[in-house]
């Protein structure tokens, strides 16, 4: 292990470097969208690649509905959270 990294970094690295395109802009998006810091990006891939592809898009487009529903934005729910809890199905 390099001095001063984290185990988690090598994980990191591992997981951006099989993540789909596809991920990438939801993850990205999720966060920008919600004005939340990204975090728990390998929690959030492993449940995204246990969707399927309906659900991923209904994931993605529905994002700014899901934003829009909350009361306080620091409600707002983890991206793997959002996935697990399919919170993207109104």
């Amino acid at each position: 292990m390099v001095k001063g990294r984290k185990s988690n970094d090598c994980l990191e690295d591992v997981y951006t470097k099989t993540e789909s395109d596809d991920f990438k802009e939801f993850f990205e998006f999720y966060h920008f969208a919600l004005d939340i810091p990204p975090s728990e990006r390998i929690k959030t891939w492993q449940v995204w690649q246990t969707l399927t592809d309906e659900e991923k898009e209904l994931a993605m487009c529905n994002v700014t509905q899901y934003a829009e529903s909350l009361r306080k934005p620091e409600h707002a729910k983890l991206a793997c959270n959002y996935l697990k809890d399919k919170s993207f199905i109104f």
